[in-house]
């Protein structure tokens, strides 16, 4: 397992939270817009590992912070997710 440093994947904010929805954010990798979209707003930690990559994500909000956990393959496709966290 490796972290990824900043420069190799991050993220960018499309769209941002309000009270009804959560807000959004575009996978970014080698400075190159991806396409793939998750939800959340702050990238806490990215790594690598085989042929995956694990996203950790939260949603700035004070107060109601949630972890956002994603599994993505090499294509970024969506393997698996998981929410950890309460209002």
């Amino acid at each position: 397992m490796r972290n990824l440093a900043s420069q190799e994947l991050t993220i960018k904010i499309i769209r941002d939270g309000s009270a009804s929805e959560l807000p959004k954010s575009e996978i970014v990798i080698d400075g190159a817009p991806t396409g793939k979209i998750v939800s959340g707003a702050i990238l806490e930690a990215a790594v690598s590992w085989n042929n995956f990559y694990l996203l950790f994500m939260t949603d700035d909000i004070p107060q109601e912070e949630m972890l956002g956990i994603y599994l993505f393959d090499r294509k970024l496709d969506l393997v698996d997710s998981a929410t950890l966290g309460a209002m």
